[in-house]
């Protein structure tokens, strides 16, 4: 009797070992909201959900994927976990990133309305796949965007090349004929433009002042975000 008292407050103690009590805290809330007019065709807004895994022994293995996006067509939008930055064609499966015990990141959306004036919402199931107490949340972002700005013809953008990808030195953007009043804005990991150069023809960049890692290129004309390019840069 002694014996099966033994094995039973042995194996209590183990899955009370094995479950995980981590959980991953949210400031603000769980959701948020924006309510504004927007004045021009580059106009765009950010908003950033702050994460944080609250287990001091724990590394959280984390993943996320869009579950609704109610979005006009015309807009086009960006998103960055604590990891990695995506741009809307890069989004349409499951994603991960890791948190460290104790550490914060970012869930960060860049939405640009493109002159659209639109109610909409976006959201964000994220889930961790190693914590038994199955932490789980809903970031959900409400938009109610007015636009005053005037619409600008589109450009098909597979008619956009960004070229070499890992890029070393110098990249070449090739863009049509017909394009003017163009812009490139090269962003990082955590979403800062670190390059931004105007373009109206094919254009060789510079970019060997910039640090080895991932990025994402914006081609814009008139303001509009015409393609997105993620590159490597490499050593």
């Amino acid at each position: 009797m002694l014996k099966k008292l033994l094995a039973a407050t042995c194996l209590f103690v183990l899955i009370g070992t094995v479950r995980s009590q981590s959980t991953i805290l949210v400031s603000a809330s769980d959701t948020l909201r924006v309510d504004t007019t927007i004045t021009s065709a580059a106009g765009h807004v950010i908003q950033i959900f702050n994460l944080r895994n609250s287990s001091n022994t724990d590394t959280l293995q984390m993943n996320w994927k869009v579950t609704l996006n109610t979005f006009d067509h015309n807009a086009s939008w960006s998103i960055c976990d604590p990891n990695l930055c995506y741009a809307s064609n890069q989004v349409g499966s499951v994603l991960r990133y890791t948190l460290l015990p104790q550490q914060p990141g970012i869930m960060k959306f860049d939405f640009i309305p493109n002159c659209t004036s639109a109610d909409a919402t976006f959201r964000v199931h994220t889930w961790a796949s190693n914590d038994s107490a199955n932490t789980t949340t809903n970031l959900t972002w409400l938009y109610k965007v007015q636009t005053t700005c005037t619409g600008v013809k589109d450009i098909d953008a597979s008619q956009i090349s960004f070229y070499p990808n890992p890029v070393r030195n110098d990249a070449h953007l090739s863009i049509p004929s017909s394009f003017s009043n163009g812009q490139i804005d090269i962003y990082n990991l955590i979403g800062s433009k670190v390059y931004s150069q105007a373009v109206s023809r094919e254009k060789d960049l510079d970019l060997s002042s910039l640090e080895t890692g991932l990025y994402i290129a914006r081609i814009s004309e008139n303001g509009k975000v015409i393609a997105t390019r993620k590159f490597t840069k490499a050593e």
